[in-house]
């Protein structure tokens, strides 16, 4: 059997992103009023990262037609 070892590599050029979806945005703010720092951004830091924290809405319509 052969042993290696893995470790991480952090390059300029890559970026990392974690994406969450919250059923609504009241569930949201409820999180974050619970919390000092979210996960997210305390796991992308804990590994070197600098964070950037983007707020979308996702808007589905059930009554839409699949993608074309």
């Amino acid at each position: 059997m052969t042993k290696f070892t893995v470790r991480p590599s952090f390059r300029c050029d890559v970026k990392l992103r974690i994406v969450t979806v919250w059923c609504s945005r009241d569930h949201l703010d409820h999180y974050l009023a619970s919390v000092d720092k979210p996960f997210a951004v305390g796991l992308l830091e804990s590994a070197g990262g600098e964070t950037v924290v983007d707020l979308l809405d996702l808007v589905m319509d059930s009554n839409t037609a699949w993608w074309p």
